[in-house]
């Protein structure tokens, strides 16, 4: 190392050569404040190392980190192989089965499951739907009918005095009468949709904490030195991810609840006027599983596009949401630290940012928002619908654009017919059934609280057909199926539907194939069910109690068998898996300063009515999604240093410590660092903005009575001077 290294930091690095043999700066040059890196001799001078790096620009902690980092190379995070393996075990598994946890406690809260329990009922008072509350006449509150019940009074209530009952009622084809309407309420419909989705980001959140404890390259602030624990250090750092876990990790789901419910109900209306007859699918979470027909009964179709249609727009509609409140939560955390930051345009700082800027910035963010947001899930959510809109047609309803939904009758009135009824023989080939066309209007004329009017006159089960054949017959043998002279036969074998052999095109026939896969690799999982079943004894009873789990007369193990679980969670899993791994690499890739920069450029060039700098903004978002650099080198270099200014970075792979230790240390080098690293400092301008980079110099101008250099104190000059002498060679000159 060179002569300026004392003793205190050859302590840190005793490794260091002789200062008699190390490069050295010539005698009597002044260092600069601003310095390129080939003025100095990068063996020396450059990236941190025992043999690269000047000792005294780093204190001996970053010198401590500097060697750990380069020991274990870098997060495992960083390596995309690595990223799906994680994404697997943490989406994969543990927020898959969080997701359906999450799905069966709502089911069991809000609408009491099978555990004699009371569904929400929102007449109830707030007391009663508190945790632990239980009325006289036996109905229990739990976390889910309070939240239900706050947003129901907080919110909808004013919604519903501006907009009638009708405006805060959901799903009304499916849920029973609210009022004087069918339909579930503003507060059931956010839970309901919610809560699931919240667990599942807490499990992803905390399959990636796991991983994390095992990779050595990310910093573990609760062990000291030797590796040994440190108590108060661990009871913090697990109490502040409990808190990132509910406020920012699972808080994107809740904070999006409101709106996307009513993003559903209009996609929904919208998408059953284009198809008639998808609201029934939709209502009952079939994502297009359902099926078309005729009024004569027969399978002419089914809804996977519709359900496609959906999924890519409201998923792409609730990550744009989830965006913004992460960028959000990311802005308020840096004002309450005293750092400038700004939803909208760099995080530098700008004094001349009014309150009229700042409100108009706030509608360019959300526009800005929704850019990204539809760049990134546009090829994203594919990778869901394409698996989830096909898993659903074991469960299939049957349905006629004009005459509605097929149904039958039950000890209840009549229901909807699901295909899961004739698969498993729950229905006789020679029931009566019919269909019902949802009209709130039929409840009003026949004032009996039904709006499902009878459209069909009662029709055996068995002519339901697929191409002209009945579709009845008994799949499982190849000699009776769809062969109408066995019919009797088939009768006498049990009424057979085969969900997955409806397709009549090219696409419809794929789906098939590929929903009948899913449906299969989700039966492989029901010998796993049985020996849970079997061994987890009183320990298994109390996790079914818990999650509430439906009753299941099929199974040989009992009503409460494991089953109800595993499918759900594969379903999920195949699912949400590879979506999540697109969205994250797809975040990674396009969620950046960069895109920021470019796309603030079309957004202020269409609010200014410039179509010149709109078309460049929109050129320069095109060149920014195919991975090109800009035609304007001055604003490549300013989209490069965006980069380095972005602190929202996407959820799905946010940095380690070790890495946002890094990004903070090159953003925030200190003169010293700066000298002996070869990094020159960066003047600002009036926005705090540097003058040395190519397009704040074309932009200069306009700061010209604020661009000053940073001021330095009068200590740090001291400084300054002082290891300039000591950095001088010695030499046999007299003085």
């Amino acid at each position: 190392m060179v002569n300026y290294l004392i003793d205190k930091d050859k302590k840190d690095n005793p490794a260091a050569p002789d200062a008699q043999t190390s490069p050295q700066p010539a005698q009597g040059v002044a260092v600069p404040d601003a310095v390129s890196a080939q003025d100095f001799n990068q063996a020396a001078l450059g990236a941190y190392g025992p043999q690269t790096a000047a000792a005294s620009a780093l204190t001996a902690k970053a010198w401590e980190e500097a060697g750990q980092n380069a020991a274990h190379g870098h997060p495992w995070m960083e390596d995309r192989g690595k990223r799906l393996a994680i994404r697997t075990f943490s989406r994969g598994l543990l927020g898959a089965a969080f997701f359906t946890a999450g799905g069966m406690l709502t089911s069991k809260w809000m609408h009491g499951g099978t555990q004699g329990g009371h569904g929400y009922f929102l007449k109830r008072s707030l007391g009663e739907q508190l945790p632990f509350a239980v009325a006289k006449d036996g109905y229990r509150g739990n976390p889910l009918k309070t939240i239900a019940k706050i947003i129901d009074s907080v919110v909808g209530k004013p919604i519903k005095l501006a907009f009638g009952e009708k405006a805060v009622l959901f799903r009304d084809t499916q849920y029973k009468r609210v009022g004087n309407n069918w339909g579930r309420t503003l507060g059931d419909e956010a839970v309901n949709i919610t809560f699931d989705f919240f667990c599942a980001s807490v499990g992803d959140a905390f399959g990636r904490d796991i991983i994390g404890f095992f990779d050595p390259s990310v910093k573990k602030e609760w062990r000291d030195e030797k590796g040994h624990v440190k108590l108060p250090e661990t009871i913090k750092g697990i109490g502040k991810k409990l808190w990132e876990y509910v406020s920012l990790r699972g808080g994107e789901d809740w904070a999006v609840a409101i709106p996307y419910a009513y993003y559903m109900k209009g996609q929904r209306s919208l998408i059953d006027k284009v198809s008639p007859g998808f609201k029934y699918d939709f209502d009952r979470q079939l994502n297009g599983g359902s099926f078309k027909v005729n009024k004569e009964g027969r399978v002419i179709g089914n809804y996977n596009l519709e359900g496609m249609a959906d999924l890519q727009g409201r998923f792409t509609a609730y990550n744009i949401g989830t965006l913004m409140y992460r960028e959000w939560y990311d802005h308020m955390a840096h004002i309450l630290a005293g750092k400038p930051d700004h939803l909208y345009g760099a995080a530098d700082p700008d004094p001349k940012r009014g309150v009229l800027g700042s409100v108009a910035d706030i509608g360019k963010w959300v526009a800005r928002s929704v850019v990204k947001g539809v760049i990134t899930m546009t090829p994203a959510v594919p990778f869901f619908w394409i698996t989830r809109s096909t898993q659903g047609k074991h469960r299939g309803l049957f349905i006629n654009r004009d005459l509605g939904v097929m149904t039958h009758a039950k000890k209840n009135g009549r229901d909807a017919v699901y295909a899961n009824d004739i698969i498993h023989g729950h229905m006789r080939r020679d029931e009566e059934v019919a269909f019902s066309r949802y009209d709130p209007a039929f409840m009003v004329r026949n004032n009996n609280g039904n709006p499902f009017e009878r459209t069909r006159l009662p029709r055996r089960l068995s002519t339901i057909t697929v191409d002209g054949k009945p579709a009845m017959l008994n799949s499982s043998n190849p000699a009776t199926h769809l062969d109408p002279t066995k019919l009797e036969e088939a009768v006498q074998a049990g009424p057979k539907f085969h969900p997955y052999h409806t397709g009549t095109t090219l696409l419809g026939q794929g789906s098939d194939w590929l929903g009948e896969a899913q449906h299969q690799a989700a039966k492989r999982l029901t010998p796993l069910s049985k020996k849970l079943d079997q061994n987890l004894g009183q320990f298994g009873v109390g996790i079914k109690n818990f999650l509430g789990f439906k009753d299941d007369k099929d199974s040989p193990f009992g009503k409460e068998s494991f089953k109800r679980f595993t499918h759900p969670f594969a379903r999920a899993s195949m699912s949400y898996t590879p979506y999540m791994m697109a969205k994250g690499e797809a975040s990674l890739k396009w969620d950046t300063g960069k895109m920021d920069m470019a796309s603030e450029r079309m957004i202020d060039g269409a609010t200014s009515l410039n179509l010149g700098e709109f078309t460049a903004g929109a050129g320069e978002v095109w060149r920014t999604v195919w991975g090109r650099k800009l035609a304007d080198p001055a604003r490549e270099a300013e989209g490069e240093r965006r980069n380095t200014l972005d602190r929202a970075k996407p959820d799905i792979f946010e940095e380690t410590e070790s890495q946002m230790e890094e990004d903070k240390r090159k953003s925030e080098l200190s003169w010293q660092e700066r000298t002996f690293s070869g990094r020159p400092a960066k003047a600002r301008g009036g926005d705090g903005a540097s003058l040395e980079n190519p397009y704040n110099i074309a932009r200069r101008g306009a700061y010209s009575d604020t661009a000053t250099r940073p001021s330095i104190s009068h200590a740090e000059q001291e400084e300054m001077k002082k290891l300039l002498r000591e950095a001088e060679p010695p030499t046999s000159s007299v003085h």
